[in-house]
């Protein structure tokens, strides 16, 4: 077996499991230049040993045990969660790309919208019809960079309803943007078994009707269904470590890596390098600083 160079400060690992006393949590700490990923840590853990010296009945149902917190799930890559606001900057970045938030859009970069705490879909004539912010607070008069400073999900609201309603827009703007920066798929990190996560489409969601219609009011994507994406909510799923890459090429540019684990492997008898792992670019985003500076 070869030794696998890491650059990985394990500081942040141990740090990033003291802070946070939580049951069960993930960080991932990643160098957004490169794609390689500088801290990994999934808690609660296990003694890997367990499968080397020979692992009981118990011992194994005690791993596999959802009220121990599933030890085994690693949830940078496997564990999916709906990534809520952090989601906004890519619902921004479909509505400056389509120039949604542009000349022939609805709103300037700096343009005020005021937020009122509630948005009402407008000509909506069924199901759900009104949104709010947390807590229904009211932000006030607030431009793109304010929308992401507060968290105004009601600015965010107003930019998908018009995605839906508005001719010559695409309601599944956001979804698409999403994929461009890596959600939906896996991220091709080198470790078994990656989650993909879930944007939700038109198409998705007639098939999970279809599959399970008692899950579901209808087959049909209802503008509610993009307000609630565009906020990251919904049916909307990502990884960890999906957000975190994903951020990385907002960061740096607009490159976006599969993700790098290990830097080398290194034979422990000469110490000479056997492989050397260089990044690997996924895709190069259009990013200019016209997007990447109010986002």
């Amino acid at each position: 077996g070869l030794d696998i160079a890491r650059q990985q400060p394990t500081k942040f690992e141990e740090e990033g499991v003291i802070i946070y006393k939580a049951p069960a949590g993930a960080m991932v700490v990643m160098n957004p230049q490169d794609g390689s990923v500088l801290a990994m840590a999934s808690f609660p853990t296990y003694d890997p040993e367990l499968f080397v010296s020979g692992i009981s009945q118990d011992e194994f149902d005690d791993l596999i045990d959802p009220g121990n917190s599933l030890p085994l799930l690693n949830r940078v890559i496997q564990g999916t969660y709906p990534p809520g606001s952090t989601f906004k900057p890519f619902t921004a970045y479909a509505a400056l790309d389509t120039g949604l938030i542009g000349s022939r859009g609805i709103l300037g970069v700096n343009s005020m919208y005021l937020d009122e705490g509630i948005y009402t879909i407008p000509t909506c004539e069924g199901g759900t019809c009104e949104f709010q912010n947390a807590g229904a607070a009211a932000y006030g008069e607030v431009d793109l960079r304010l929308a992401l400073t507060y968290s105004s999900d009601t600015y965010f609201y107003n930019l998908a309803t018009h995605f839906d309603i508005l001719p010559g827009f695409d309601l599944e703007s956001p979804q698409v943007a999403a994929k461009y920066f890596g959600f939906g798929v896996p991220s091709g990190i080198t470790l078994a078994n990656e989650n993909g996560g879930r944007i939700p489409t038109p198409d998705s969601r007639r098939e999970a009707y279809r599959q399970n219609p008692e899950a579901f009011l209808t087959d049909k994507w209802l503008t509610g269904d993009t307000l609630n994406t565009s906020i990251g909510q919904g049916d909307v799923l990502a990884t960890p470590l999906q957000i975190a890459n994903a951020y990385a090429a907002l960061i740096n540019g607009g490159t976006l890596y599969a993700p790098n684990i290990g830097l080398r492997t290194i034979n422990p008898i000469t110490g000479e390098t056997e492989v050397q792992y260089d990044s690997r670019v996924t895709r190069e985003l259009y990013l200019p600083d016209a997007f990447s500076q109010p986002i």
